[in-house]
């Protein structure tokens, strides 16, 4: 499964469907297996995303946030880095630096706003009074 992808390109928009299907065992193998390459190469930004994603996918919301704030560094010009690390902020309460996030997102070009509006991960930032005011500015009227 892995080496279908290994030698791509990540596309952040869509990625591999066999990175979004994964379960159970395999994805406790994958998040072994990243693990090791993310210590031996700390900047290799393809295999962290997948990492961060399986993280994420496993409730396992603190590690996934380490991986998407090195992310963020990284890559600080991806507006999809950005609107993960909003995500993340999100998922562990931490509302005001998700709205930084994502304001940092929408300012680097991130456009997905049916994803946005229904993406679970962001319920809080929804919730909270500065999101519309946040958006607006962007959003077609």
């Amino acid at each position: 499964m892995i080496s279908k992808w290994w030698n791509k390109k990540w596309d952040w928009q869509e990625p591999p469907v066999e990175i979004m299907l994964v379960a159970g065992g395999q994805r406790s193998f994958e998040i072994d297996f990243f693990e090791a390459v993310s210590r031996r190469q700390r900047d290799y930004w393809e295999v962290l995303a997948v990492l961060g994603n399986h993280y994420t996918a496993e409730k396992r919301y603190r590690e996934g946030l380490v991986i998407d704030r090195r992310l963020a560094q990284l890559r600080p010009e991806d507006p999809v880095v950005f609107y993960n690390l909003a995500c993340s902020y999100s998922l562990v309460g931490s509302v005001s630096f998700a709205l930084e996030a994502l304001e940092r997102s929408l300012a680097l070009g991130y456009r997905d706003f049916p994803h946005l509006m229904k993406d679970r991960d962001l319920d809080a930032v929804r919730s909270d009074r500065r999101f519309e005011g946040l958006i607006a500015p962007y959003v077609k009227a």
